[in-house]
């Protein structure tokens, strides 16, 4: 084949050689865009973050801040450039190959050299040509200049970083190609779609560190406390109790010689005693250190009480320190017992950090759980973390502490349980259950995210509230005063956390107020009353929204729809269908032929569980206890009839749990003080209008009273007085009027209750110390009636240990002198406080005036000796007070 013209052959020369620097060009554009694609690849790579469920991931997620645009440029970069085929990668190799080569031989038949060439070098330069002809053939017939500019690198940018955040969330950048762990269509989150998250995140783990902290501190300072407890029980230990420890390898007579007299002092004086003869360097240091090693056994048995009187309680004594650090602690302390939202939190914390960090996107990839459940853990993080105390808000001082443990004892003793600072009898406050059941119990997790979050369990609380999901049909005997309502509440919480929509209480009349009061104070559970005026639209809003509903005895029938039927089932009762039903006072269901027994047999056994609440399931017979437990399994009660002692006990005991005062409260608090909220019967709703239109401020305030066994208060007491006989305990009643104690007396004796006094103005000084002699001397049970004003003043009234107030006084001074009688220095057992408050009326218009005229005096005149001295100095009794109140009764009630 000859070869063409000279000007064609440069121009094949020329386009030849100019593909091959295109080649070239685009070999070097595609090898930096592969570089820089590695390059962010790594870069992001280290970035994904996963959120852990348990044992497996719930999401993966990937922050993007504004300064990764040009990182997923080159992402970009790469996916819009071409891959090479089989074909356009050998046309590349063989431009970057030959023809620069080629080009440069055939140089010479293209300029006047040619003349010079030998035959040899002609041929060669001519070969050359020929396979550029060749392959410039080639390449047009292919259409390589197409083809280069096909694979030639992108310069198209998108528009802005945001546009590429898209592009890496609706899989166009496609992401989870370069960096590992990110899924195909992650879900693209901004910042604002996740509004807080990164404060939220911080001050999550600012409140955790808080609380471990202050808990940390108060753990020190209880630490300090048992020491210096053990330290004063070794001190008044006799020195040869070290020869009992150490079985006689003591010289207890030569440590007698040295003047030695106590545990403590072997311990303090071991250098002294290595000097002095008969004892030396050996024998000291066996003694100190059986002294310490004693110093430690007593310390496992220590409980802390909180008693201001004590030596350590002074102003910087450890004790007082003990205080401080509690009320610091106390505030932070729900952070602790939120698991499930410390989990959530700690588990989007590393999303939390990367916003703080500057992060203004989150791409999240699905796990276990969707993005949409990302979104719903965000919100629940932000209001956990809104309802989080503020752990640098102030406590009071440290002077003001003590005044506070007076003031909620049951509060600290709580706080000093979950501390493990007090010690207890864990069998004891098992309730002495068989072992399988107890190891049940201590296995169930008891759920508190529905209680409220200032709310402290006592350890035989949790107990106890775990022990209903377990056994889920129980009977709770807990002796009066130890807390059975927030036992049962904190059950009922655990139920609706878990999804239980629907449960009741049914109580006496008369506690239908506090269970309301309890179920706000303890619990974020909605509560319905079911009793009342209001009945109707209580069950409708109960049935509508679930929660807690409360209804008495009474009106259990009407809520059940079946009052006259109780054998039958109505639309109304079958729409009653409670997932829980606890029963308080339950003795009042224990007369099997009465109706309101039939009502909560029959609601029992559609209920799964339930829970019968009594201080008293025995009070004459066995057959009354027998028959409480016929409401959670009428076999059971087959199953026991003829049963006695510890037969009966061991039958029972799988089903019954019973702590006493004893058995639990070993720090033994001073007093418990309840206002129990009384609502009126009909006959007192009618005795009351009736003394307000009279127009008497005194028989106004006797008139919860007067209607004598159809009273509430009648009733109540009698409750109170039944509890405190089958305790063991004297009941001393307490009323500024003759008449209430003479409705008290006879409803009392009629019950079979005995009783003595009234103890009034009328009656001799001697007369009365004999009185109060043979109230001491009397059986458990007794009850004393005593006028405020006689009784308040001048006696000493140990031998009781329960009081009952039947009405607000008029000043602080009258109810505390009242209630001094009894809590006294000598008295060995808990004072149990009862103020019964009629729920309307004058008794909450004076209550709320009496707790108002208390928080002026605890904040002008808590300390002062002319307060001790004469009590009448702080009486602030308004002389309007009467005429307000029945002018305020008569315009509620509408009496002209």
């Amino acid at each position: 084949m000859s070869l063409p013209e000279r000007e064609s052959l440069r121009r094949i020369i020329h386009e030849v050689t100019a593909w091959s620097a295109t080649a070239r060009e685009i070999v070097q554009a595609r090898s930096a865009v592969a570089a820089a694609r590695n390059g962010a690849a790594a870069a992001l790579s280290n970035r994904v973050l996963e959120v852990r469920n348990g044992e497996s991931t719930a999401w993966r997620l990937f922050p993007l801040h504004p300064e990764d645009a040009p990182l997923l440029q080159a992402l970009e970069n790469w996916n819009r450039m071409v891959p090479l085929d089989g074909g356009q990668r050998a046309s590349v190799e063989s431009l970057l190959q030959g023809p620069d080569e080629d080009a440069a031989a055939v140089a010479p038949l293209l300029s006047w050299r040619r003349v010079l060439l030998g035959g040899r070098r002609r041929a060669a330069a001519e070969a050359a040509a020929h396979r550029l002809v060749a392959f410039h053939h080639e390449g047009m017939r292919n259409a390589v200049e197409a083809m280069l500019e096909r694979i030639r690198p992108g310069r198209g940018v998108l528009p802005d970083g945001h546009a590429l955040m898209q592009a890496a969330a609706d899989g166009r950048l496609r992401l989870h190609e370069h960096v590992d762990g990110i899924g195909a269509a992650p879900t693209l989150l901004g910042a604002a779609e996740l509004p807080g998250l990164a404060e939220d995140g911080m001050r999550v783990e600012h409140a955790v560190r808080t609380e471990a902290e202050r808990r940390r501190l108060v753990l020190a300072a209880g630490d300090r406390v048992v020491h210096s407890l053990a330290r004063e029980r070794l001190q008044q230990m006799p020195v040869e109790v070290l020869r009992d420890v150490t079985e006689g390898r003591i010289p207890v007579q030569r440590l007698r010689e040295a003047g030695v007299d106590t545990a403590w002092e072997a311990f303090v004086r071991r250098e002294e005693l290595q000097r002095y003869p008969g004892i030396g360097a050996v024998m000291a240091e066996r003694c100190a250190a059986a002294a310490l090693g004693l110093h430690g056994q007593v310390r496992e048995e220590v409980s802390v009480a909180l008693d201001p009187g004590h030596e350590d309680a002074a102003p910087h004594g450890p004790l007082t320190e003990l205080v401080h650090r509690l009320r610091a602690w106390e505030p932070v302390r729900p952070v602790h017992h939120r698991a499930r939202q410390l989990a959530l939190a700690a588990a989007l914390a590393p999303a939390a950090r990367a916003l703080y960090e500057g992060a203004t996107h989150l791409l999240v990839s699905a796990g276990d759980m969707t993005a949409a459940q990302f979104r719903e853990g965000v919100r629940q993080v932000h209001e956990f973390a809104d309802g989080l105390p503020d752990p640098d808000r102030p406590v009071g001082e440290t002077e003001d502490a003590w005044a506070d443990v007076a003031a909620r004892p049951a509060v600290f003793a709580a706080l000093l349980e979950e501390l493990e600072l007090v010690a207890a009898d864990s069998r004891r406050a098992e309730g002495m259950l068989p072992e399988d059941v107890v190891e049940a119990v201590r296995a169930q997790p008891l759920d508190r995210s529905a209680m409220s979050e200032h709310t402290s369990l006592r350890g035989y609380q949790d107990f106890a509230a775990r022990f209903v999901l377990v056994q889920r049909r129980v009977l709770i005997g807990d002796e009066m005063g130890l807390g059975k309502t927030v036992e049962a509440l904190a059950a009922l919480a655990h139920l609706w956390a878990q999804g239980a929509r629907r449960m009741l209480v049914v109580c006496p009349a008369a506690v239908v107020p506090n269970w309301m009061r309890e179920i706000e104070q303890h619990t974020q559970v909605p509560a319905h009353r079911l009793h009342g005026p209001a009945r109707s639209a209580g069950l409708a809003a109960w049935r509508r929204e679930g929660g807690v509903a409360v209804t008495s005895f009474g009106s259990l029938g009407a809520v059940m729809g079946d009052r006259d039927r109780p054998g039958q089932r109505s639309e109304a009762a079958a729409v009653l269908a409670p997932q829980a039903l606890v029963v308080d006072e339950a003795h009042y269901a224990k007369n099997t032929s009465a109706q309101r027994t039939a009502r909560v047999r029959a609601l029992a056994s559609r209920t799964e569980h339930v829970v019968l609440l009594t201080g008293t399931p025995l009070l004459s017979r066995l057959e009354e206890f027998r028959a409480l437990l016929g409401i959670l399994d009428e076999e059971l009660e087959r199953r026991t009839e003829g049963m006695a002692g510890p037969a009966f006990r061991e039958a029972v005991a799988p089903w019954y749990l019973r702590r006493n005062q004893e058995d639990v409260l070993v720090e033994l608090p001073e007093a418990i003080e309840v206002e129990e909220l009384v609502p009126f019967s009909a006959a007192d709703e009618d005795q009351y209008r009736q003394t307000v239109a009279d127009g008497t401020f005194a028989r106004l305030r006797q008139a919860a009273f007067l209607a004598g066994a159809r009273s509430e208060k009648v009733q109540r007491l009698l409750d109170i007085v039944a509890g405190a006989a089958e305790a063991g305990q004297r009941v001393l009643v307490f009323s500024a009027f003759l008449g209430v104690l003479e409705v008290c007396r006879r409803e009392l004796e009629r019950a079979g209750v005995p009783v003595r006094g009234p103890l009034t103005g009328a009656v001799p000084p001697d007369a009365r110390q004999r009185l109060v002699d043979g109230f001491g001397a009397a059986p458990a049970g007794t009850v004393l009636l005593a006028q405020t004003a006689a009784g308040g003043v001048g006696l000493n009234i140990q031998a009781a240990s329960v009081v009952v107030l039947c009405e607000p006084q008029l000043t602080p001074a009258a109810e505390d002198q009242a209630i001094a009688r009894v809590q006294r220095m000598g008295q060995l057992h808990r004072v149990q406080v009862h103020r019964l408050v009629s729920e309307e009326g004058a008794d909450r218009v004076l209550a709320e005036r009496l707790e108002a005229k208390r928080v002026v005096f605890d904040e002008h005149a808590r300390e002062s000796f002319l307060r001790d001295a004469a009590p009448e100095a702080v009486d602030i009794t308004d002389t309007e007070l009467a005429r307000q109140v029945l002018a305020t009764e008569r315009a509620r009630l509408g009496i002209g």
